[in-house]
């Protein structure tokens, strides 16, 4: 429950810090970037081998579970920002 103290300064996480600060990375990095959405069905080939995304996703896939943390995270953080900002 996000708290509707106006005086609040703190949300209170339970969050890995290595997760964090992929999530942070990849928010920095596509900061004011509107990537798209690739056509669907995705087809063998469709993303540039080479690209950012493509590494980042291939780095943060090793272990797997970090991956589906990174996905969960970022997800939860935007909601929270969502629900904060409207």
């Amino acid at each position: 429950m996000i708290s509707t103290d106006p005086t609040a300064t703190h949300l209170p996480v339970d969050v890995n810090a290595a997760v964090l600060q992929k999530v942070v990375d990849y928010l920095n990095f596509h900061q004011g970037v509107d990537s798209g959405m690739p056509e669907k069905p995705l087809r063998p080939g469709w993303a540039d081998q080479s690209s950012w995304d493509v590494k980042f996703i291939a780095e943060a896939a090793s272990p797997r579970q970090q991956l589906y943390d990174i996905i969960l995270v970022g997800a939860t953080f935007f909601s929270v920002m969502l629900s904060i900002s409207c």
